[in-house]
Order: C-alpha cells, then structure tokens, then sequence
C-alpha cells in the first residue's frame, strides 16, 4: 500500500468527523429534489462510513436503489 493511501485510510478510520458533520450546511433535502431519480436516504445519529456501521441497512437502501 501506498504512503498516500495508508493516511487516508487512516485518518478515514481514525477519525471521529462528526464534530465536523454538524457544521455541514448542505441543503440536502432541496439538493436532491433537483437531481432526476435520486433519493435521500436519512441514517438519524448513525456515524460516517455507514457501509460499516450501518452495513444491512445501507446495502438494502443501495439495492432498493440500483432496483427502482
């Protein structure tokens, strides 16, 4: 593995960005109205990385998705 990718990985696994997140201003509700046949799927409290934490239930959205 490459230097580069080692410290993204880590500072993806190492870090809690949640403080971070808060700060996220992003429209999403509005943003994804404005995108054709796109869906906005809500994980309430759940952390960053969801395909890891939320493993079932991110797999179930994302093949509900690649289905619809």
């Amino acid at each position: 593995m490459r230097p580069a990718q080692l410290g993204c990985l880590r500072a993806f696994s190492e870090t809690d960005s949640r403080p971070d997140l808060e700060a996220v201003t992003v429209p999403a509700r509005r943003t994804q109205t404005g995108i054709a046949r796109s869906r906005l799927e809500i994980y309430e409290g759940a952390p960053p990385a969801l395909f890891v934490t939320e493993l079932d239930r991110f797999n179930r959205d994302l093949l509900a998705f690649a289905r619809s």
